[in-house]
């Protein structure tokens, strides 16, 4: 069923950028489709809170609608050692409907997600909507060297109920750093603070994280990814957090 949502979603997709582009300019189709997928060896939350500490696949599916910028993710994470659907928090599904674009020389990127969290397809019990808003600006400090500061907050709210433990805000504030060393090869660095106002069931927290992200462009639309990132919390916690590395390899295709 997992497999059978993508599919039918990227077949959707494809029928549109191919049916209707040529009404756009032929450089910028009216959609496009980006998709990524990778073996990670353990969950981690933004939060450094472990959801699983195993590995998992992480695949992620976004469809932007290029005139207005509007755009549908669907994101999942899949146990590689149990991917059943009520199992373990290795197993998720996480979508998107938002949009980002510019205001006043600002970028935005702002919407709703709704995590289906175990049970799987269960909705709504257990489950959570996060709205969020970011706010970024982009620099070019040198040939190939982009800097991008950015803030980004985030609000849980419990699907179903009004338990405490599933309430909580994330404040993110960071710098992206992109890189491109040749026509092929580019680095994406990112260092944030995290703000954890205790959301689900967490301490209040602050906390820290840096990620690496090297690809290598295989063809036009086809790259090799790799990424390593170290998370762990500034403040002292008692609810078992502790500084995590996560590392990973996979595909992504870009139409």
């Amino acid at each position: 069923m997992k497999k059978g949502l993508y599919c039918i979603t990227v077949a959707m997709a494809y029928y549109f950028v191919i049916g209707e582009s040529s009404a756009s300019e032929p450089e910028r189709p009216l959609f496009e489709i980006n998709f990524s997928t990778k073996v990670l060896n353990r969950y981690v939350g933004d939060t450094g809170v472990v959801a699983y500490n195993r590995p998992v696949s992480q695949s992620d599916l976004t469809i932007t609608h290029n005139p207005t910028g509007i755009y549908l993710d669907i994101w999942q994470s899949i146990s590689l050692n149990n991917a059943g659907r009520s199992t373990n928090f290795g197993n998720e599904i996480e979508y998107y409907v938002g949009w980002a674009g510019e205001i006043t020389g600002i970028g935005v990127d702002t919407g709703v997600a709704y995590f289906d969290l175990i049970t799987l397809f269960n909705m709504p019990e257990g489950d959570i909507i996060q709205p969020y808003i970011e706010l970024n600006k982009k620099f070019a400090v040198a040939e190939g060297h982009t800097l991008t500061p950015y803030a980004r907050a985030e609000y849980g709210i419990p699907a179903k109920g009004n338990a405490k433990e599933f309430k909580g805000l994330y404040v993110h504030t960071g710098l992206k750093h992109g890189w491109r060393m040749s026509k092929d090869v580019s680095v994406i660095q990112k260092a944030v603070i995290i703000f954890d106002d205790g959301a689900y069931g967490a301490d209040r927290a602050w906390v820290g994280a840096y990620e690496m992200s090297p690809s290598y462009r295989i063809t036009e639309w086809l790259s090799f990814d790799l990424s390593g990132k170290v998370i762990g919390p500034f403040s002292n916690v008692a609810d078992g957090r502790k500084t995590q590395f996560i590392g990973g390899a996979g595909f992504s295709v870009n139409f």
